[in-house]
């Protein structure tokens, strides 16, 4: 009756409104959840949504399974497009055929997967719905009104993860070891999510005319995303949001107003201050102490990565197949010492490498072309976007340099939760203002 509800309640909207079935996806999505089950809790939407607590989810999936919210939102979305505006594939056509040429090496690796049914399922929840995504952004949100709907979204998302966080955190933060992980089953999807929040309320802050006290709003909640990362614990997000957010700065230092760029100077020297000064305090924190400073996490992650490059090297080509890393890891473990690592067990932790590894040459080039043509993309949109496109640009690039470097610490790329799909959503709502912009500039439909 949950499957069925979920479906009549999304069509019944969809009929209704289609963009504001995509809006309340992004709003709630993640959130609606079996939230008194933590820390281990299966979200009642999105990709786990009927897989039972007690059944392995690398078994396969059942039936029910085929109504998951993800699925069943994207692809209304996508026919309504179509259908009303037809798909264009003339924007920015190379970074199509290099997803499309990706999701060929993915069905590759699925035909010889040890579970082909279970890789199948990953690859479509993964990039199969994230290039669904990127075509609904690119054909259909590149317009002013559409984009700050969609803006709005992620913004109330974001207030919905720092609510859950700070209660969370205040319910189980006592227990040794815990981290914040939302309404997700790992804190990386949690924290990954909020980089996204983050980036948003930026644009916000920096491209909106608001009055004083809703800016004051955002920049509030700004700290409270970053807090909240923190909660989670995720040392690789932290550093993806400095990273990316000095890039901003860095490319956009004549665009910014001079106030912007004050307070983010002055935030950074009282943030060099705060761990030149209290360096014995953050010593003493469990997050140091748990996450930072154990050597046994790098000496395991070196691990991985040998055994990753192992397999590369020995399947050049086609990989070892989607998702057969764990269950291959032994097979190929033999001539390294594994000390730190639970063979068969332990995630590689690099989405490169499992792109290496598991589907070879032939999805490791268009893989690494889509990262260049993104990146390349947003960067033409800072450099030449007109008005707050521009800043839209500038907001974007550091997003894909906090996104892409996240992936050289863990597996996000193919997780089926929301953030990968809402990267790709705002990726081609990025394609078509750029379009947009040059055919306004100088007649002409963008391409490389």
């Amino acid at each position: 009756m949950a499957q069925l509800s979920v479906f009549i309640a999304s069509f019944a909207v969809f009929l209704f409104n289609p963009l504001a079935l995509l809006l309340l996806w992004i709003a709630i999505s993640p959130v609606v959840s079996n939230f008194m089950d933590k820390p281990f809790l299966n979200p009642f939407f999105g990709s786990y949504l009927l897989t039972d607590a007690h059944v392995k989810f690398v078994s396969g999936f059942s039936i029910d399974e085929l109504v998951s919210f993800d699925r069943i939102v994207l692809i209304l979305v996508l026919a309504w497009v179509a259908c009303a505006d037809g798909i264009k594939p003339v924007a920015n056509r190379l970074l199509d055929y290099a997803f499309l040429a990706f999701l060929a090496a993915l069905l590759i690796g699925c035909s010889h997967s040890l579970n082909p049914v279970h890789a199948l399922k990953v690859v479509v929840d993964s990039f199969g719905l994230c290039y669904v995504a990127y075509l609904i952004g690119k054909n259909r949100l590149a317009s002013e009104d559409a984009h700050r709907k969609i803006l709005t979204a992620i913004t109330v998302l974001g207030a919905l993860l720092v609510a859950i966080g700070l209660i969370e955190f205040q319910i189980h933060g006592h227990l040794p070891g815990y981290r914040v992980t939302g309404p997700f089953r790992y804190w990386e999807n949690y924290g990954l999510t909020l980089i996204f929040a983050y980036y948003v309320l930026w644009y916000m802050v920096n491209a909106m005319e608001i009055g004083f006290w809703k800016r004051v709003f955002f920049v509030v909640l700004i700290i409270l995303v970053v807090l909240c990362i923190f909660l989670a614990e995720t040392r690789t997000i932290l550093v993806a949001i400095i990273v990316g957010t000095s890039v901003i700065y860095a490319k956009g230092f004549k665009l910014l107003n001079r106030k912007s760029l004050g307070i983010f100077l002055i935030m950074s020297f009282l943030v060099v201050v705060f761990l030149i000064v209290s360096s014995d305090i953050i010593k003493s924190t469990a997050f140091y102490k748990e996450r930072i400073s154990r050597q046994e996490t790098i000496h395991g992650r070196v691990e991985t990565y040998k055994v990753a490059l192992e397999m590369f090297r020995l399947n050049p080509i086609y990989g070892i197949g989607i998702r057969n890393y764990q269950e291959k890891m032994e097979e190929y473990s033999g001539k390294f010492e594994i000390i730190y690592t639970q063979v068969g067990k332990t995630t590689l932790h690099n989405s490169y490498l499992v792109v290496a590894a598991e589907t070879g040459v032939i999805g490791l080039v268009p893989f690494l072309a889509i990262l260049y043509m993104a990146y390349k993309s947003v960067s033409r949109l800072a450099s030449g976007g007109i008005g707050n496109d521009r800043l839209w640009g500038l907001t974007m690039l550091g997003l894909t340099v906090s996104y892409f470097l996240c992936g050289l610490a863990f597996d996000p790329f193919f997780e089926s939760t929301i953030d990968n799909k809402l990267y790709y959503l705002c990726l081609g709502i990025t394609v078509g203002k750029l379009s947009s912009n040059e055919d306004s500039a100088d007649d002409r439909i963008f391409s490389y």
